[in-house]
């Protein structure tokens, strides 16, 4: 498998299911971490056997995540099985593939209470009496306001650049509406702009780069005194293969200030809340897994005098057409980290040993992800990273609750820098963008 240059991997999952009798349909299995200090559970996929007694599915999770469980419902008894995910004799887990076999013989349809009649009983359905959704699916992991991904992104592909990942950068976070089939019925996405250390100007896009439906959106966006715009559209299945504007305007209009070196006070930009209720229900593979495919634009370049335009940075892996690294080495211009990552400050190589916050960034891209997974969370040098940014507990001050029928937990994020560090980085200018 090819190293993607992500800290965030999806991995393919098979279980079955069998009982004395054989096969077992009708069994509710789910993908879960549980939190070891709390003892909270979070779903990570949850589907039901078919008549083969199979399920098929995928899970998304940081790469420092070592193990989850296959919780396997059969109505009068619960099978438990651990799934490491750590790279055996130097090879990266590609799939997880299992057979679980019970004694006894179970019918679990018949042992439990299904209110809405869609084979995920009442117990561990998020939507009890709405038949079209049953799963509650979040990313990065659980499904709370603070539990955020940061995107950052160098913005000049496919000159190399500085190097710092700070061009643009945003919080994220994502929760998808399942149905009991596996297929996408309504996605929520919500962003916060946090850094701008580029005088050029941006928008900022979300692609489904497979998209065999059209969906319906409704786009909040918080401005930078609280007030709330909404606007409604319509996209075809082109349209979302091509991309739909998170903002409506370009990053100069949604950050406030720069927010690249640690003389800067912390001004979070504008928050976006976007939900999309898909025409019919989207399998997977159709949209791809959380993040998606957020990717920004360069919108123009004056102010360094180049000769192009229109110029689009994605994170790795996320374009399918070309994986965005620098000609000189295996890094990327993007990258996306689990957490409230402290980017870095303005001309500082994060490639570098003498200028970077994270000694173990450069190793574990020559691991190819298999060693130093947390270099992220490993600063080395405090002064070459940005230090102003609130306290996690402190974050949801800066991300907006928005509620009413359309978004019931309407949470900005911030995609703060996509996933792999983004460089085909432009020797920028060095001058702080206020």
């Amino acid at each position: 498998m090819t190293f993607a240059l992500q800290t965030i991997k999806t991995t393919p999952v098979t279980i079955v299911v069998k009982d004395d009798n054989g096969f077992l349909p009708g069994a509710v299995v789910r993908i879960v971490d549980t939190n070891p200090t709390t003892g909270t559970t979070n779903v990570l996929a949850q589907l039901v056997t078919d008549n083969n007694g199979k399920i098929q599915g995928t899970f998304t999770v940081a790469t420092t995540l070592a193990n989850v469980q296959a919780v396997v419902h059969l109505g009068s008894k619960i099978l438990s099985h651990p799934i490491s995910l750590l790279p055996m004799n130097g090879q990266e887990l590609t799939q997880v593939n299992r057979t679980l076999a019970v004694t006894g013989t179970f019918q679990p349809q018949a042992m439990l209470a299904d209110a809405d009649g869609d084979q995920i009983p009442d117990d561990y359905d998020a939507y009890p009496n709405d038949a079209t959704r049953a799963s509650k699916i979040c990313f990065p992991i659980t499904c709370s306001e603070s539990d955020l991904i940061t995107m950052a992104y160098e913005d000049l592909y496919p000159l190399e650049g500085d190097g710092d990942l700070n061009d643009y950068v945003t919080w994220g976070r994502s929760e998808e509406d399942v149905n009991a089939k596996g297929k996408i019925v309504k996605l929520r996405t919500y962003y916060q702009h946090v850094a701008k250390g580029t005088l050029l100007v941006h928008t900022f896009r979300l692609r489904f780069g497979a998209a065999a439906t059209g969906a319906g959106l409704v786009r909040k966006v918080t401005g930078f005194t609280n007030v709330v715009t909404q606007t409604n559209a319509t996209f075809s299945a082109n349209d979302l293969k091509n991309g739909i504007s998170v903002y409506n305007e370009n990053s100069s209009q949604t950050s406030q200030s720069a927010n690249n070196t640690n003389s800067i006070t912390f001004k979070p930009g504008k928050k976006a809340a976007l939900e999309l209720t898909f025409n019919t229900p989207v399998a997977r593979a159709e949209i791809g897994h959380a993040p998606y495919d957020p990717y920004i634009v360069l919108v123009n370049t004056a102010p360094l005098n180049l000769n192009f335009t229109e110029t689009e940075t994605h994170l790795p892996g996320k374009n399918s057409s070309i994986l965005q690294i620098l000609t000189s080495g295996s890094y990327p211009f993007s990258i996306v980290v689990p957490g409230i990552w402290h980017w870095q400050v303005e001309t500082l190589d994060i490639r570098l040993s003498v200028k970077t916050g994270y000694l173990e960034y450069a190793a574990w891209v020559d691991s190819g992800g298999i060693s130093f997974r947390d270099w992220y969370t490993k600063v080395t040098k405090t002064s070459a990273v940005y230090n102003n940014l609130p306290a996690t507990g402190t974050l949801a001050g800066f991300i907006n609750v928005i509620k009413n029928k359309y978004f019931i937990l309407g949470v900005l994020l911030v995609l703060a820098v996509s996933l792999g560090v983004g460089f085909a980085l432009k020797k920028r200018l060095s001058a702080t963008v206020a």
